[in-house]
């Protein structure tokens, strides 16, 4: 048997001498994790649930997830001030933004979480919130109809055909080898412009699908398509799960404190008896 291992041997029965008092000690840690527990009790959490047309959760013209702008939305300023004034909770924006957490569980789900010192407020302050939102969103969604938008943007899709055969004809028209150099000088610059005219259109047509997506976005919206799906009417009561953390901390640093004292203790006796050794011998 080597020295380490006799000296944990020696460590293990020192605590084993003095259970009791371990043990009192752990059980008075735990006491004591369990009063910091009642004595400063948790904030409870309140969930409303927002569901969202599809388009909202895309990116206009693409198929990319957006969910996060909405995100932005439910935990903006207006949306937060509406809230409060609803609620008439004495809390300023920055603090309520504190206690909020927007998440998404899905593309087209919103989940509204606020955390409150009683499980009546949180309620209140989490179904106002995703009624803001809800009102926010609706009362921003003022656009028209897309019919005469997707008729221009046809129209343009024409022309930039009829441009593309003519920068086709003239390229083909440059390899050939047999053109002079003015004429070749008079295609090339044509060819220029028609490049430039391409880049035009190209770029009118991509605003029109915008303003197409947009149209279509606020008749979604106008349509009451986003809606609170699902009220805070339950709250979290987060107390038993407190107690059990601020209980079982409490009870672990009880019994390490309770065995380092043993241990001490064991020690100092060890110390006494061998002085008496020698004194005797």
């Amino acid at each position: 048997m080597n020295e380490q291992d006799f000296d944990t041997r020696r460590t293990l029965a020192a605590i084993r001498r003095a259970k009791r008092m371990v043990v009192a000690v752990g059980i008075a840690g735990l006491a004591c994790g369990v009063g910091l527990a009642v004595a400063r009790p948790g904030p409870d959490q309140a969930t409303a649930i927002v569901l969202l047309p599809g388009v909202l959760s895309q990116t206009p013209g693409s198929t990319t997830p957006d969910v996060q702008t909405q995100v932005v939305l439910a935990e903006s300023t207006p949306v937060l001030s509406a809230a409060l004034a609803q609620t008439h909770v004495r809390m300023s924006t920055r603090t309520l933004g504190k206690h909020l957490q927007v998440t998404s569980s899905s593309p087209e789900l919103l989940r509204v979480t606020v955390q409150s010192r009683s499980g009546t407020e949180a309620e209140r302050l989490a179904n106002a919130v995703a009624a803001g939102y809800v009102d926010y969103v609706t009362s921003t969604g003022t656009g028209s109809g897309s019919a005469g938008l997707s008729s221009e943007v046809s129209q343009l899709n024409g022309q930039l055909a009829s441009l593309h055969n003519e920068m086709a004809r003239l390229s083909a028209t440059l390899r050939s080898t047999s053109l002079s150099a003015a004429t070749r000088a008079q295609d090339t610059a044509a060819l220029a412009t028609l490049e430039n005219e391409r880049a035009s259109l190209s770029l009118q047509i991509d605003s029109l699908n915008s303003q197409i997506a947009q149209a279509r976005l606020n008749t979604i919206l106008s349509s009451g398509s986003v809606r609170v799906l699902q009220q805070a009417a339950t709250y979290v009561d987060t107390a038993p799960i407190r107690l059990a953390l601020f209980g079982g901390a409490g009870l672990v640093l009880g019994l390490v404190l309770g065995s380092g004292a043993a241990i001490l203790r064991a020690g100092r006796r060890r110390r006494l008896y061998s002085r008496a050794e020698l004194a005797a011998a």
